[in-house]
């Protein structure tokens, strides 16, 4: 009777406990500005609530999705309550929780439409993907069990283990938990209330805390297990290392130096910028382990450091070029570097890229060319009057054959010696005696329109070194010695070799009237690079050495200081003998050397001598002479 009314007494005191503590939540409710909301069972309560005791109250949890839209669940009181994050503060949907998105910078529940296709009938979208739908217990499962989609089942604690010894009942060790657990393929292998993680039967790692934590190696963050940065198993990257499942700097210094391949920078071991096995950017140079630019100054007192060559006075990589000729094995010059070439536009215009290399391929005649170098031996490139070139044959225009085939002539080229077969004009071009315009190529292709002192008229080419021309003409100086002109009729008007002459216009056209002023000789032009000549006279330069412009002729023989003597020259003499001249001593004016005229293309100096250009002009170009 006593325990009856005992027990009476304390189920009183519980019932009014519950009440006062029922009464005690609706006055701090109150009080802290919520609204107590009355109730008889869960379903009348707002979502995330729970009925206890007649009052709608925040229910227990253990992650957020257990407690609803706008609601989180507090890790320290295990408790749901409202987010203190405004649901439109978002500008992403990783600024939302789980199971919601950013929809106009609001977060909003993820529905099933969102993802496509729908989400068929047990499944919510979360993240644009269909995910299985877990529902919450309620009410809350009891001391033992855990809610496994609206289900409480019972919780079987795993055993620790450090080896299979130590498990039972079909279970062996997995050592990275240090728990017993099954082995298996799929879920489907696996106990309700496990699934199949990594071969073994493991809990669901969600919902993890200080009393449930997760297995290894995962780690428990905000409620949910998740994998480390790193671990025992899963290192960290040189030369970081792992701390505290995190990975940080190698801290080092002189008595603890870094691993192989890393340098101690502050304090803290880090990946050089440069090494002997890793080179710098061209055209910079590895110095302490960073990238520097190389020493801006080279010579060869003064070298370059290995792997390094002297371009320009810098030092550079190996297979730097500032232009192709910088480059060897016939490779171009590609963005500064040498480097095999990979198609023809890589190589100059006559090239072809073969196996990697630029080399040249000879144009044959006819084809388009951009110089004489393109073409193939013993064709020459030349204008055609339309602004195109062409590989054309090269001949002779004063000898005879000139080595052209039939239907083309000889025609002269710029440098008034040589000469390239070209097409004969026929009936549209002017003939030999016809008066021409020298500046409209009127003239047969193998003809030259010359000034013969009163009109300008085709001539024909011939060798002044034999005097005549193959028709029996007289062969006449032009002052482009060896060659001259056939002599037209009409075309001697003036006075000839040795004649007296007061100017040059009274002499035959090639001549000058050389002596005193008003009193002097008509005197063939010569080449002094070429000269010829008659019996007892060569070839004088006629200097002005106030303009520095000469004039060449055949002269009689003056006697002087000799080749190579030092000289002195004055407005329009020196003290040369007559086929030498005073090569111009820039540094010294009024004085110079005596000496010969050579040609740059084909010099004959004597023995020790070099043909060096002078300050000197001779038609338009500069004289050379042999120093």
């Amino acid at each position: 009777m006593c325990c009856f009314q005992r027990c009476e007494v304390v189920m009183f005191f519980r019932l009014l406990t519950v009440h006062i503590m029922a009464t005690l939540i609706g006055i701090l409710a109150v009080a802290c500005g919520g609204e107590v909301i009355p109730c008889k069972s869960t379903t009348e309560c707002p979502e995330g609530l729970v009925c206890l005791n007649e009052v709608c109250e925040y229910k227990r949890c253990v992650v957020d999705e257990q407690c609803g839209v706008g609601a989180v669940c507090d890790t320290k009181t295990k408790l749901c309550k409202k987010n203190p994050r405004p649901a439109w503060s978002c500008s992403a949907d990783g600024d939302c929780r789980s199971g919601e998105q950013c929809l106009d910078g609001r977060c909003e529940a993820v529905s099933k439409e969102v993802c496509n296709p729908p989400c068929r009938d047990g499944f919510v979208c979360q993240n644009r993907d269909c995910v299985e739908e877990t529902k919450p217990c309620e009410p809350e499962c009891r001391v033992g069990y855990a809610c496994e989609n609206g289900t409480c089942v019972e919780v079987i604690e795993e055993k620790k283990c450090t080896s299979d010894v130590d498990c039972s009942d079909g279970t062996k060790c997995n050592l990275l938990a240090s728990l017993c657990q099954k082995t298996c393929t799929d879920d489907s292998s696996c106990e309700s209330g496990t699934t199949c993680q990594d071969g073994w039967c493991q809990k669901p790692t969600t919902g993890c805390s200080d009393t449930n934590p997760c297995a290894s190696p995962k780690v428990c963050v905000e409620g949910s297990c998740v994998e480390p940065e790193c671990h025992s198993t899963k290192p960290c990257q040189a030369p970081k290392t792992c701390k505290e499942n995190k990975c940080v700097d190698i801290s080092c210094s002189a008595s603890e130096p870094c691993p192989s391949g890393y340098i101690c920078d502050t304090g803290r071991c880090v990946e050089p910028e440069c090494s002997a096995q890793k080179a710098c950017p061209s055209p910079k140079v590895c110095k302490d382990n960073k990238c520097t630019e190389p020493p801006t100054t080279c010579s060869a007192s003064s070298p370059c450091p290995s792997g390094k060559r002297c371009v320009a006075g810098v030092c550079v990589d190996q297979n730097y070029c500032a232009k192709r000729e910088d480059c060897s094995n016939n490779q171009p010059c590609i963005q500064n570097l040498c480097q095999p070439c990979t198609k023809d536009g890589d190589c100059y215009s006559f090239e072809k890229c073969t196996q990697g290399q630029c080399t040249f391929t000879e144009k044959q005649l006819g084809e388009q060319c951009n110089n004489t170098s393109e073409c193939k031996h013993g064709l020459s490139c030349v204008g055609d009057g339309s602004g195109k070139q062409y590989c054309r044959e090269l001949c002779d225009p004063i000898a005879s054959p000139t080595g052209c085939s039939a239907g083309a002539g000889c025609s002269l080229l710029s440098d008034k010696r040589n000469g390239v077969c070209l097409p004969l004009r026929g009936s549209s071009a002017k003939k030999p005696g016809d008066v021409c315009d020298p500046a409209q190529d009127q003239c047969e292709v193998d003809l030259v329109c010359v000034n013969d002192g009163g009109r300008n008229i085709c001539m024909s080419l011939c060798d002044r070194r034999k005097g005549v021309c193959t028709s029996g003409k007289k062969c006449i100086s032009v002052n482009l010695d060896p060659v001259g002109v056939c002599e037209e009729a009409g075309s001697s008007t003036g006075k000839g070799e040795g004649q007296a002459c007061a100017s040059k216009s009274e002499c035959q056209a090639g001549m000058f009237c050389l002596g005193v002023a008003g009193n002097g000789v008509c005197t063939p032009a010569c080449d002094p690079y070429a000269p010829v000549c008659s019996t007892g006279k060569v070839c004088d330069l006629l200097i002005d050495y106030t303009t520095k412009v000469a004039e060449a002729v055949c002269g009689p023989v003056i006697t002087g200081l000799g080749e190579g003597k030092l000289c002195r020259y004055q407005a329009g003499s020196s003290n040369c003998q007559s086929n030498l001249f005073c090569f111009v001593n820039l540094s010294n004016p009024g004085t110079g050397l005596c000496s010969r005229p050579c040609n740059p293309n084909n010099p004959q100096c004597p023995a020790g001598m070099q043909c060096l250009i002078s300050p000197l002009i001779y038609k338009g170009s500069n004289l050379h002479g042999c120093i």
